[in-house]
């Protein structure tokens, strides 16, 4: 590609950039699907998909989402029902005088009491809320099963016979025409934001019963008397996630902009959805991944996952450039399909989680544990839950173990990642995790003089100019650059480069040509122990430079720890 191709390119990924920022999708998710969902279309082919979506002015931000901020407590929500009421009353006594229903036909009898119910149902149930028993939950979670609520909002424990509800609180507890999160009410959901949810698109999917966790899970404050108690049920319902989604006839997804979409069209869903909330959310991996079928609504009923990709795999096969359009939105949504029976590992989770995130860090880890099919433990810190995931897997870890991404966890798992989130490279195997850290071969640099290093004027990322060493003892200047924070730890491991020659830079795997274009080579920043071949993890770095035409190190054997 020429200097010129990629200029135009740069160019048109700006366009996309701009177009889908200004259909209220934000700028990161925005600048992410420009660059990768979308390096291949036109600004006028992205801009013609929202033309499926209602004009600007009628659309919605959370469809689904409450209209307005909960009803207040005590006295005063009790005076609201009573003038709600009474304005209810007098209307239907106005729409009866009007038009008699005796005097009316059958047929029309049958339309115009739906109508009249819908009123009144709306108009007063703002009022009202839909709340699960506190038995019922623990009912269904000790017998590993879900608690699921009908449209009338009746509760049942099932073991089958029902479907999931997907979803992201950000939409599901944001009002429709302002980017305002309600709180969740202890209360439970007012009725008439939950005939939102479990909406008539909902029921198109053909079931009954759902399970929807703002009703299954419960929501701690903290200030509760009870809330230790609240917290192991939390727990036990956490731990049994995996029966609830796995035993479910299907999982259906929620996301504001398919919610508002009206196309027979499954590519056209599927590149409207690639822009949408659901996909970047932590616990949403968990849920598609564990699910049998998954539907996802659009205003014209449910759209089936699986052919949803499947007819994305038949739009990439038709010619050389709709591969390259939809190539990527293609590998997106194939690699959610449910996992094979042994079950997802760490490297999947890692690249189809690079742009996920969670509410804080407990979430994020908690999220991974019904999908590994492990136990969460009431108490625990973001550290102890990732070490459980790291020694209950350690040879899956240890694949992942040279992917560029934030270090920090202790000894002897400082190669690990802390996060699953935005890691990139490849897996290269060969490495073994041990008690003691983890053993194998790496292409080894010493690190003889940092010539400068900082934040990058224009992006947020640390660049580093450093001195090396070849194997033969040569200095050779490279740039490279970290995409996450600066720790304390880098820090000491600058502070240590040149006094006491203990730093070094790992590389898994040196590219067989560096003159020719080729990803960033990914390297992990140790400190050398007392031992030659003993190290600690500080972080990792991306190399990119185009002035090093070779990374000549020496081979060496080390334990990581």
């Amino acid at each position: 590609m020429t200097d010129a191709d990629k200029e135009g390119t740069r160019q048109r990924c700006v366009q996309i950039e701009q177009i889908l920022r200004s259909n209220w999708i934000g700028a990161h998710r925005a600048l992410i699907c420009a660059t990768n969902e979308f390096r291949h279309w036109q600004p006028s082919e992205v801009e013609a998909l929202w033309k499926l979506l209602p004009d600007l002015e009628k659309r919605k931000l959370s469809p689904h989402g409450p209209e307005s901020r909960p009803v207040p407590r005590g006295n005063q929500r009790w005076k609201e029902l009573a003038m709600k009421t009474a304005m209810v009353g007098a209307i239907d006594a106005v729409a009866l005088v009007a038009s008699p229903l005796a005097l009316l036909s059958k047929t029309m009898r049958q339309e115009a009491l739906p109508g009249l119910i819908r009123f009144n149902y709306e108009s007063i149930g703002s009022s009202f809320f839909v709340k699960c028993p506190l038995d019922l939950l623990r009912q269904a979670a000790h017998a590993g099963m879900a608690v699921c609520v009908s449209r009338n909002g009746d509760f049942s424990v099932r073991n089958s016979g029902y479907a999931a509800i997907s979803h992201t609180w950000a939409e599901t507890m944001g009002l429709e025409f302002n980017d305002e999160k309600v709180d969740h009410d202890d209360r439970g959901i007012n009725y008439k934001h939950f005939s939102r949810i479990i909406s008539d698109a909902v029921a198109s999917t053909g079931h009954h019963w759902f399970w929807l966790d703002l009703l299954a899970v419960p929501q701690i404050k903290g200030d509760e008397p009870d809330v230790q108690m609240l917290r192991e049920l939390k727990t036990n319902v956490i731990n049994s996630l995996i029966h609830v989604y796995r035993n479910a006839d299907a999982v259906v997804i929620l996301d504001s902009l398919t919610l508002q979409m009206s196309t027979p069209d499954l590519c056209a869903v599927a590149a409207i959805f690639s822009c949408g909330r659901w996909l970047t959310r932590m616990w949403t991996y968990q849920e598609i991944k564990l699910a049998r079928k998954a539907l996802i609504v659009t205003r014209d009923g449910a759209v089936d996952f699986e052919e949803m990709v499947n007819a994305l795999h038949i739009r990439e096969s038709e010619s050389d450039v709709a591969y390259k359009q939809w190539h990527e939105i293609h590998l997106k949504f194939m690699r959610l399909l449910p996992s094979d029976p042994r079950g997802v590992s760490l490297a999947d989770a890692a690249f189809c989680c690079g742009d996920r995130n969670a509410e804080n860090d407990i979430d994020y880890a908690r999220s991974l544990f019904a999908l590994l099919d492990l136990k969460w433990q009431t108490g625990w810190t973001y550290e102890q839950a990732m070490l459980h995931i790291i020694t209950s897997r350690p040879q899956d870890t240890a694949r992942i173990a040279n992917l560029q991404g934030m270090r920090g966890l202790p000894a002897p798992y400082s190669w690990a990642p802390r996060y699953l989130a935005r890691l990139t490279g490849m897996i290269i195997g060969g490495y073994t995790a041990t008690q003691d850290g983890l053993v194998g071969s790496w292409t080894t640099f010493r690190v003889s003089r940092v010539i400068r290093h900082g934040e990058h004027r224009n992006e947020t990322k640390h660049i580093l100019h450093l001195e090396l060493q070849n194997q033969r003892g040569e200095p050779f200047e490279m740039w490279s650059e970290l995409s996450h924070g600066w720790t304390h730890a880098m820090e000491q491991w600058l502070e240590q480069a040149r006094p006491s020659g203990t730093a070094r830079l790992l590389c898994a795997k040196v590219p067989e040509n560096l003159r020719v274009d080729h990803d960033p080579v990914i390297m992990l920043m140790v400190l050398q122990g007392g031992a030659e071949s003993l190290g600690t993890v500080v972080g990792t770095l991306a190399m990119n430079d185009p002035d090093v035409k070779e990374l000549d190190g020496e081979r060496m054997q080390w334990l990581l720890a």
